[in-house]
C-alpha cells in the first residue's frame, strides 16, 4: 500500500518535465483539432485525475523533495532559536501522503467529471476565447514521435488595475495531450490542471 502511494504521487509529477514545445497551431488546425482534443478528453474524463486531483497530487510530490523542518534550541532567555534542519518522522510523512489520497478518494465521479468540465468549457467555444493557444512539442529532450505532445491554455486572467490592494489574479486552464506526430491527432491525455492565484 505505502508503495502504490509512493508511485502514485510520483506519477503526478509534470509529464512533460525536460519538454520542449517548438511552435503554435495555426488557425486553421485549431479549428480541426481543438474539437477533436476536448472530444478525446471528454471520453475520459471519468477515469482521468481531474484538474483539482492533480493540483493535490502535485502539491504532496513537491513537499515530497523536501520533507524537513526547521530545528530549535532554547536561549539563556528562554525563547527558541533555529538552529537547522531536520526530517519529518516517516510516519508524519505517510500521513500527510495518505490523507491526500483520502481526500481524492472521497470526490465522486460526477464531480470529477464537473470539474474537468468547467476546466474545458472555454476550449469548447474557442472562437470567442481571446488568449487561448495551442502549441506542439516533445514530451522530453529525446524528439521521438512516440514524445510528440500538443499543449492548450486558456488564460482568463484579470490584471490589477493599480489601485490599492487590486492586484489582480491569475486563472490558467491548461491540458497536455500525447498526440501522433504526423496526423496530430490524440492519443493520451498526460494531464489536466487549472491554475488560480491571487
Amino acid at each position: 500500500m505505502k508503495l502504490a502511494i509512493f508511485s502514485l504521487l510520483f506519477c503526478s509529477l509534470p509529464a512533460f518535465a525536460g519538454g520542449t514545445l517548438d511552435r503554435k497551431l495555426s488557425k486553421a488546425e485549431m479549428v480541426e483539432l481543438l474539437p477533436a482534443y476536448v472530444a478525446f478528453i471528454d471520453t475520459k474524463s471519468a477515469e482521468l485525475p481531474s484538474p483539482s486531483d492533480n493540483q493535490t497530487l502535485r502539491m504532496v510530490a513537491r513537499s515530497m523533495e523536501s520533507f524537513t523542518r526547521a530545528t530549535f534550541s532554547e536561549d539563556k532567555n528562554g525563547g527558541l532559536k533555529i538552529i537547522g534542519q531536520e526530517s519529518y518522522e516517516l510516519s508524519s510523512i505517510l500521513g500527510m501522503m495518505e490523507n491526500a489520497l483520502k481526500e481524492i478518494k472521497e470526490v465522486s465521479t460526477a464531480e470529477r467529471v464537473a470539474n474537468t468540465n468547467s476546466m474545458l468549457e472555454g476550449f469548447r467555444d474557442f472562437r470567442r476565447a481571446k488568449r487561448l493557444r495551442c502549441r506542439l512539442g516533445y514530451s522530453s529532450e529525446y524528439k521521438a514521435a512516440t514524445n510528440r505532445i500538443v499543449e492548450c491554455s486558456d488564460d482568463h486572467s484579470v490584471a490589477g488595475s493599480g489601485k490599492g490592494d487590486d492586484e489582480g489574479y491569475s486563472d490558467i486552464r491548461k491540458f497536455i495531450l500525447s498526440i501522433d506526430a504526423k496526423t496530430l491527432r490524440p492519443v493520451g491525455v498526460l494531464t489536466l490542471e487549472h491554475f488560480l492565484a491571487g
